[in-house]
This record gives structure tokens, sequence and C-alpha cells, in this order.
């Protein structure tokens, strides 16, 4: 889930610039959960629900988590 999204719509102003941020968003959330092996079971807004599944599920989804942060670190 993105911090302060309502806050980045009023300051984007046009809501072509804002849904292709968004796109973007998402896409990198999405691509570390299948980086992790995990799988999107659906976009929510501004976030997204994954599953992981197997012994290590818990450890994925933190490593997910993780890389999510360093991922968004450099689109910002």
């Amino acid at each position: 889930d993105m911090r302060g999204f309502t806050q980045l719509c009023q300051l984007v102003g046009r809501p072509e610039r804002t849904q292709a941020l968004l796109n973007q968003f998402l896409g990198v959330l999405a691509d570390a959960v299948l980086a992790k092996g995990g799988v999107v079971n659906k976009f929510l807004g501004d976030g997204v629900l994954a599953l992981f599944r197997g012994r290590d599920h818990a450890a994925c989804a933190v490593d997910c988590a993780l890389q999510m942060l360093r991922d968004f670190d450099a689109i910002k």
C-alpha cells in the first residue's frame, strides 16, 4: 500500500499522470512478488494482495516486502 497516495493525487493534479505513476508503482510490486515465487491475487487501489505458498512462505513474503522497498527507492 502506498503511503501518501491521496496527497500525491492532489499534487499531481492530472488523472492521466496519476494513473501512469500508479501503474509504475503496481508494476514494481507485482514484479517483486513474482520474483520471490509469489502470486498476485489482486490489486486493491494502490496496493497488492499477494500469496506465498510452500515451506518457506513467511520468509519469501518478508524477502518480497524488503525487495519492494529497495525497488521503490529506485523510482522515487
